[in-house]
């Protein structure tokens, strides 16, 4: 199996160790212990000795782990199972043995840029997007979950922009979503590929605001890392916080009770956990959450949602338990993902909003 020593030696300190065993968000939601770190750590040491196969039912055990880092945030000895995993998806799609539903999504990369297969964009969203400037100082990249999946988000976060008069635009034709490459199979030429075209398509531009948590972290991180983003990179949260911190919007504190649903990939990858609670600072009262913050657990996940449609479900709908716990009146999340799999968990007298919504309710 092509991976790093450095991820041999994680399958070894990973495989007896249940340190990180509750913070899983997909091993809570199922109750299996193959959907642990450790028990992936097993497996692929087992692969790693030759006692196992590196087959399907192996590298399909890889795609029910989300990335979110909680295990190696919660490692108190520094070894990050999200890692190895990242690199043992690349390692199957060599050997040519992913799951089918995994090289659909693939396919679907290829062909129509999208994950989620040819959809055709919302009119709405469209029409907005035709009517923005063709040049402007920055660059808003809605990426592949808002257009295809939730574009009254997107729709928002263009009616923002525009009230705190930014001189902006939207690429009608979006590069491929790299994020998407870089969950399903990691540092593979196809992902360095797609990020190589973005940062091309934004070097026009001053500074590139990434409406989507998820995006913003593989641009930052994967990108920057490999040498092939250059761009001025911000997150959608830090945006709006310096929006603010101009006096370009200029949202009215109220008496609303929010609670944050942190997306791990800011908070985490990113080490962001302060913008997105500036702006609700801003507006109203925010409750927090027991685990929160850096130490976040996953509330949702766009493209796990298209194969392990129930887990995510579940995932949702005990983040959103403990949401309830903490008194929330409003959700405010930072990606799609999330967002869908919260609205759809919430109960009657509580409602899920995206940070964009949200400020504009205030102002």
């Amino acid at each position: 199996m092509q991976v790093s020593q450095k991820s041999k030696e994680t399958f070894d300190a990973c495989r007896f160790c249940w340190m990180c065993h509750h913070i899983c968000p997909i091993g809570n939601a199922t109750g299996h212990e193959r959907n642990t770190a450790r028990a992936r750590a097993l497996s692929l040491s087992l692969v790693e000795r030759g006692g196992l196969a590196l087959d399907e039912e192996v590298s399909s055990n890889l795609y029910e782990c989300a990335l979110c880092s909680g295990c190696a945030h919660d490692c108190i000895t520094g070894w990050d199972p999200t890692k190895f995993t990242k690199e043992s998806r690349l390692a199957a799609a060599l050997e040519g043995v992913l799951p089918p539903y995994i090289n659909t999504l693939l396919d679907n990369l290829a062909d129509y840029g999208t994950p989620y297969g040819q959809v055709e964009e919302n009119a709405e969203l469209s029409k907005a997007i035709a009517a923005l400037p063709k040049t402007a100082d920055v660059l808003l990249f809605l990426g592949a979950d808002a257009r295809a999946l939730y574009p009254a988000g997107a729709l928002n976060a263009i009616a923002l922009l525009k009230a705190a008069g930014v001189s902006f635009t939207v690429l009608q034709d979006e590069p491929t979503d790299a994020y998407a490459s870089n969950f399903l199979i990691g540092a593979a030429e196809e992902t360095r590929a797609a990020m190589k075209r973005a940062s091309e398509a934004f070097a026009p531009f001053q500074t590139v605001v990434c409406y989507d948590g998820t995006d913003a972290a593989a641009f930052l991180r994967e990108g920057k890392e490999w040498g092939v983003v250059n761009a001025h990179i911000v997150t959608f949260p830090a945006y709006v916080v310096s929006l603010i911190k101009d006096g370009k919007l200029a949202p009215k504190k109220g008496s609303t009770a929010y609670t944050i649903q942190d997306c791990a990939y800011i908070a985490r990858e990113l080490d962001d956990d302060t913008s997105i609670r500036t702006v609700i600072d801003a507006i109203g009262e925010r409750r927090e959450m027991l685990v929160s913050g850096k130490a976040t657990m996953l509330g949702g996940q766009a493209l796990m949602a298209t194969y392990m449609a129930d887990v995510i479900a579940k995932v949702g709908a005990r983040r959103m338990r403990e949401a309830v716990i903490a008194g929330a009146e409003v959700v405010v999340t930072e990606n799609v993902g999330e967002y869908l799999a919260l609205s759809a968990a919430a109960p009657q007298g509580v409602k899920v909003v995206t940070l964009e919504e949200a400020v504009l309710s205030c102002l």
